[in-house]
């Protein structure tokens, strides 16, 4: 397997798109559910040097959720947190303002992250990995949701 560096203008209106999409969820979960968070891009989106496998061309963006303040009924049911999210990161997709002429799947609920694919024609093109990190106020240690 070999890898290639994908140029910024390949990438930068992808990762523009999804800061976009992202932000109008953090504003719909602190309006609607009172949960505070940062987002934070990660991994070689973060360092301008994003890779593709030059087999398939597939590229992908990580992100990481920082939940700040969370309601109770989140803080004891973690999962219901990131179902929220991911629900609420659908809803926003799905309103058409966001990476016309391109097929965004719905989020997959893997594992850790939250994951979604991009594409065109039936063409896969990019992923974006989303974790949630939630720190604990007793020990400021971080855990993923």
């Amino acid at each position: 397997m070999s890898y290639s560096y994908v140029s910024k203008k390949d990438y930068k209106p992808f990762k523009k798109e999804f800061d976009a999409i992202l932000s109008e969820m953090q504003i719909i979960m602190r309006k609607e559910h009172k949960v505070t968070m940062e987002i934070r891009l990660v991994g070689s989106g973060a360092n301008n040097c994003v890779t593709k496998d030059d087999s398939t061309r597939f590229w992908d963006l990580d992100y990481n959720i920082i939940i700040r303040n969370l309601p109770d009924k989140f803080a004891k049911s973690p999962d219901k947190l990131k179902e929220k999210i991911r629900l609420t990161i659908d809803r926003v997709k799905d309103s058409g303002k966001y990476l016309k002429g391109y097929n965004i799947s719905f989020g997959k609920n893997s594992t850790l992250p939250i994951t979604y694919k991009v594409t065109k024609n039936n063409k896969p093109i990019m992923g974006v990995d989303i974790a949630i990190i939630r720190y604990d106020k007793k020990t400021f240690s971080a855990f993923g949701i």
